[in-house]
């Protein structure tokens, strides 16, 4: 199972935006904090070794989504994430 994280990550670096849609792809950590493809390939070493020997150093890589556009009709306004490592924001509307 870990070794198929590590592909995930691998796949974030080689292609960063999801086809349909263009959306960014960010890597899911164990802490539930996100990192955006850049991170991931910046510190594609720490991630591996975090991953592969199930460390919670913040590294420790469990999935995958896109920063697709979130909405919350009840409080009317824009949910964003950002990655745990950069800071890099997804989700805000351009």
């Amino acid at each position: 199972m870990n070794h198929d994280n590590v592909r995930i990550v691998k796949n974030i670096i080689r292609e960063p935006f999801a086809f349909p849609g263009g959306y960014e792809k960010v890597a899911i950590c164990n802490d539930g904090e996100i990192l955006c493809h850049e991170c991931c390939k910046d510190n594609y070493g720490s991630i591996c070794h975090s991953t592969l020997h199930e460390i919670n150093d913040g590294f420790n890589v469990v999935g995958m989504t896109t920063e697709a556009v979130m909405y919350n009709d009840d409080i009317d306004e824009d949910l964003i994430s950002y990655c745990a490592h950069c800071s890099k924001a997804f989700g805000e509307m351009m």
